[in-house]
């Protein structure tokens, strides 16, 4: 009987859909295991030795890597990233700031989950989708849209805010560099070989164990 009403409703022009089939539509997830692409690395970083006969000085350049960097405000260095610039990665639970904590605790995280760099259900949830009170709590603790979202990777050199310049120049981005999506040599390490101030300036673009790993 129903291979009749088929050749019916096809010989009359009429598409014959399954009763079991269904379209739905449905709204992308956030992974919960965000996986770092492991990028291009960086060519071999060039120095260009110059050496000053009159002044009996000597000027090496290199390509800006995870080490101190010459800014026009002056020396950058890891110290300079810390609490909301670094959404307080570096922070046990017990020394956040009061407002801090009680971010952390809207956003679902606790001092054991904290501590042990646990994953609350809202990292799970795009920006977009989190209650007003969640984005005020990520807020406080340094995030906007972009580094929650997806860690600046989709935002050109031009449109990020200053201290996440500075970060990724610290870790050995340039403008060009970071635009072609051409990591430096520590984007490929696992978070744990990263040096404590690498993992400082990755904290500020957004980056955490969980994020990266």
């Amino acid at each position: 009987m129903l291979d009749k009403l088929i050749d019916s409703c096809c010989s009359d022009g009429i598409p014959f859909l399954s009763p079991n089939k269904q379209e739905e539509e449905e709204k992308p997830v956030k992974p919960m295991n965000i996986v770092l692409p492991k990028k291009k690395k960086r060519n071999d970083i060039e120095i260009d030795t110059t050496t000053d006969n009159n002044n009996n000085t000597t000027t090496t350049t290199t390509t800006p890597t995870a080490t101190a960097t010459t800014t026009s405000g002056g020396k950058t260095s890891s110290s300079e990233f810390s609490g909301s610039q670094t959404k307080y990665g570096e922070v046990v639970w017990d020394n956040l700031p009061l407002n801090a904590r009680e971010a952390a605790t809207t956003l679902g995280f606790q001092k054991d989950t904290w501590d042990a760099d646990g994953w609350p259900d809202s990292e799970d949830t795009w920006w977009a989708d989190l209650t007003p009170d969640e984005q005020f709590a990520a807020k406080t603790l340094g995030y906007d849209q972009a580094a929650w979202d997806n860690q600046y990777e989709e935002t050109y050199w031009k449109d990020l805010p200053d201290v996440a310049k500075r970060a990724a120049t610290f870790v050995g981005f340039t403008a060009a560099t970071w635009d072609a999506d051409d990591w430096p040599a520590n984007g490929n390490k696992e978070w744990n070989d990263l040096t404590e101030a690498e993992r400082k300036a990755y904290m500020v673009l957004g980056y955490d164990k969980n994020a990266w790993d």
